[in-house]
């Protein structure tokens, strides 16, 4: 019945999520984020988490950064830019409702539904305000041109609806730690030679 599609919904979605953040943590530590980074990249994602808007969480971003080692040329470019154009966690968040919404109407989607959802929702995403609640009004579009008809729809906002504060909160963690991940690439080589030269200084000298 739909309780249980709807449960199905929040596990999908949540987990989802949860994989997406994992590969995103994967991808920090390919990179070179080590130990103190990851608590640096969790406090980030905490406060776009808490206060739902991933522009706000600018700041924080950029102090996170500066403690990792990136550099302030780097920080100064690449974090506004993310800012705009990386929405990791809403594009993930819309693309996973979508799907699920028309298998949980039966629809079996083809590969051309496959991509035309796909392109959607980044398009969508990349002009995505970063503000809070701002999914449950863009995710219309995408809902419409994978074919389900209006009531259809209305069922499927009737499913998100009492979850959507933590599911936006949660995707814009997401999009916080995919701003910030673009950094830390575009800084990885320096971030290991700084941790380099801090052990060099940290070794004991003449077997003391």
């Amino acid at each position: 019945g739909l309780l249980g599609a709807f449960a199905g919904y929040y596990v999908t979605a949540f987990a989802g999520m949860a994989a997406g953040m994992g590969a995103m943590l994967g991808a920090y530590y390919k990179f070179g984020a080590r130990g103190k980074d990851f608590k640096e990249i969790f406090s980030a994602a905490a406060r776009g988490f808490s206060i739902s808007s991933s522009s706000a969480t600018m700041p924080k971003e950029q102090e996170a950064l500066k403690a990792m080692g990136v550099s302030k040329k780097t920080r100064d470019t690449v974090v506004p830019l993310g800012g705009v154009f990386n929405m990791y966690g809403t594009s993930l968040y819309m693309g996973l409702t979508a799907f699920y919404a028309l298998s949980m109407f039966g629809a079996t989607p083809t590969a051309m539904q496959y991509f035309n959802t796909a392109a959607t929702v980044l398009g969508i995403a990349l002009g995505a305000p970063g503000i809070p609640a701002s999914n449950i009004t863009l995710l219309d579009p995408v809902l419409r041109q994978t074919g389900l008809q209006t009531a259809d729809i209305n069922k499927v906002y009737t499913m998100i609806l009492p979850a959507d504060r933590i599911l936006d909160m949660t995707q814009t963690g997401l999009n916080v730690m995919g701003d910030m991940v673009a950094a830390v690439h575009t800084d990885r080589k320096r971030m290991r030679y700084t941790r380099a030269k801090i052990r060099c200084a940290e070794w004991p000298y003449g077997g003391e």
